[in-house]
């Protein structure tokens, strides 16, 4: 690969490998049934819902009806919180599309990740465990591969 590699991003947002961490080959698992969980979910439907917000608010949320009892090492499709009809619900504000439409991905990977149990905590200097447990730590992992792959596609085709 030309600017980087998964590995390196998977480090990079998740650590892995380092004394007092999970080895490289969980994280890699956990990325797995989170990303799986992410395509199955937009595959079995999500309902969306914008709303008139205030600037200061956050650009989208999620609502379940029981918060789920899940951690990222042994997930459970049971505790995965729907509505009545089966959906996942996430909750838009009017000018989150202001940010432009690259930004949309993952403001939705971002929210799917917390139907599977990880929250919006801080990162900076954060520990693996923290890193694992934070929602923005996925969606930066994903926008870091795309863009990576989106950059050596257009050097190859040039």
């Amino acid at each position: 690969m030309l600017y980087g590699s998964t590995v390196d991003e998977q480090r990079k947002w998740f650590g892995g490998g380092g004394s007092g961490e999970r080895p490289q080959d969980d994280v890699k698992r956990v990325l797995w049934r989170m990303f799986s969980f992410i395509g199955d979910s937009l595959m079995s439907g999500t309902k969306v819902e914008h709303h008139a917000c205030k600037r200061s608010s956050k650009l989208a949320w999620v609502t379940t009806p029981t918060r789920p009892k899940v951690t990222v090492w042994s997930p459970s499709a049971e505790s995965y919180s729907t509505d009545k009809h089966g959906y996942y619900k996430i909750n838009v504000c009017h000018y989150t599309i202001e940010w432009g439409e690259a930004f949309i991905p993952e403001v939705f990977i971002h929210e799917y990740v917390h139907y599977a149990g990880p929250q919006d905590l801080p990162l900076e200097d954060a520990p693996q465990t923290t890193q694992l447990a934070a929602a923005h730590s996925y969606n930066g992992f994903a926008h870091d591969i795309v863009l990576d792959k989106t950059q050596e596609f257009q050097c190859m085709s040039q």
